[in-house]
């Protein structure tokens, strides 16, 4: 009952941190928000595909999953970012069960409350993309597989379902691309260290990885078809070409770089991250993330660690052979396994507590109970601090997240004698419109559109509002 306690309180921070204040935090709509819903209204008009060509090509399946929002909660920006917001949280439940299969209630209670409450996932929880998707479909697809390896019931039916949660996966983003690699190595470390278990579910194996394949088979061959679909791969895989080209300086400059994400330096971006912020940004998590990676290492002939190292290291190859890394959307595929380390680490100390301090056993049990207990309501505290409070002050996020339009927005809503207004923007035929549309409440103004900051022979204007007119222009 302790447990489930635990884990309800978990959820409920997770849903907190998650769900209130959404349309405010980010604070406006970004570019990319805006094409996923102008894709989503598109597929609402007939418009499918197996991978969507706008906005430097877009895999489906949470594409659709928006339209289906849109349906239900209408054209605004809290249904884009309910669909991330109810992912995030999924994915905290998904993250424990995987963890409880794996291993014992404590890690499954570490990884919950990771994924739960550390900036990382809350960032990519609430921001209206794509990528959160991906370590969703794998939690599920891991745990299933995992089942189906080592279950006594109904291993032929969680083979059929792993696959289809592998296969589905690659509908979800760019970095499920490692997925493959994982897939065909976890069976050659099988092979490896258990070839009785090997010899025993083979058959569950190919079932797994032939739905795998035929579920991921026609997106796999429309981008072979079709490779120039994919513009945003391309602007960013200069480090893999350099070391497909005999230079291997980048990968290796990108791999310290990787590796001190976690404790170290994070993601420097303002539109990923609190720009440097690791994913562990206190010492009791991160040294417990650390302490795990270790015990796994030392235990690597056992499946359970060897699974999440194998996840841990393919998933991380996405932002390792990339620009800018560590990037964190381009690492969530090895979000779920992270934070399963800090339980791991977390497990070990409380065993070696027990062996080594038998006469103080159940004092120290309390005592680091107690630390870790602190540690998780510290990291909430943080997660505050950095992401509601300091990272919407930072002045790139305003560009980035148009808060320019939301001011805009917000005069015009709360001014509905006019029915007619000029705004002059720098995305005028493009973004700024169904920006603005997405911000504003009302949907009964005629707005105009002008680029005041062009040259007049270029497409730009000079307008002079008439008595009583407004003109209303973004500051950038």
């Amino acid at each position: 009952s302790l447990n489930y306690g635990l884990i309800v309180a978990i959820l409920f921070i997770a849903a907190s941190l998650r769900f209130l204040c959404l349309p405010h935090f980010p604070p406006g709509v970004e570019h990319d928000e805006v094409a996923e819903v102008l894709i989503a209204e598109g597929i609402l008009q007939g418009h499918h595909a197996l991978f969507f060509r706008e906005a430097y090509g877009q895999e489906p399946l949470f594409l659709y999953l928006v339209a289906g929002a849109l349906v239900v909660l209408g054209r605004n920006l809290l249904a884009l970012r309910f669909v991330t917001a109810s992912v995030g949280l999924l994915t905290v439940a998904a993250g424990a069960r995987l963890a409880r299969t794996l291993f014992d209630v404590r890690v499954a209670l570490m990884a919950a409350a990771g994924l739960g409450v550390m900036v990382w996932p809350v960032f990519w929880s609430r921001v209206g993309l794509r990528g959160m998707l991906l370590p969703l479909m794998m939690s599920l697809a891991a745990d299933a597989l995992w089942r189906a390896l080592h279950g006594h019931a109904r291993t032929m039916r969680y083979a059929w379902l792993s696959g289809l949660g592998w296969g589905l996966a690659m509908y979800t983003y760019l970095a499920s691309r490692g997925i493959p690699i994982l897939l065909i190595s976890f069976p050659l470390y099988i092979a490896l260290f258990d070839r009785r278990l090997l010899r025993r579910r083979w058959r569950e194996l190919v079932v797994v990885l032939a739905v795998t394949v035929l579920i991921a088979a026609p997106l796999f061959l429309y981008l072979q078809r079709n490779p120039e679909a994919q513009t945003r791969v391309y602007e960013v895989q200069a480090p893999l070409t350099a070391l497909l080209q005999g230079d291997p300086v980048p990968i290796l400059k990108n791999m310290t770089r990787v590796l001190g994400m976690f404790n170290l330096r994070g993601d420097s971006t303002e539109r990923n991250n609190f720009p440097g912020r690791p994913v562990f940004p206190e010492p009791v998590w991160g040294g417990l993330f650390v302490i795990g990676v270790v015990v796994a290492l030392l235990k690597i002939s056992d499946m359970r660690y060897g699974f999440v190292l194998l996840w841990l290291g393919v998933m991380l190859s996405p932002t390792l052979v990339t620009t800018d890394a560590p990037n964190f959307v381009r690492a969530l595929g090895a979000l779920p396994v992270v934070m399963v380390f800090p339980g791991i680490g977390a497990a070990w100390l409380a065993m070696w507590m027990r062996v080594r301090g038998a006469q103080w056993a159940s004092g120290l049990r309390l005592t680091f109970a107690v630390v870790l207990g602190v540690a998780c309501v510290l990291n909430v505290g943080l997660t505050v601090r950095d992401y509601f409070v300091r990272w919407p002050q930072i002045p790139e996020v305003g560009f980035v997240w148009q808060r320019d339009f939301v001011a805009i927005a917000e005069w015009l809503d709360a001014r509905p004698e006019l029915c007619e207004v000029t705004v002059g923007g720098v995305s005028t035929t493009s973004m700024d419109a169904p920006s603005l549309d997405l911000l504003m409440k009302r949907d009964d103004l005629r707005v105009r559109w002008t680029d005041p900051g062009s040259p007049l022979g270029a497409g730009g204007a000079f307008v002079i509002p008439r008595d009583g007119g407004y003109f209303l222009a973004v500051s950038y």
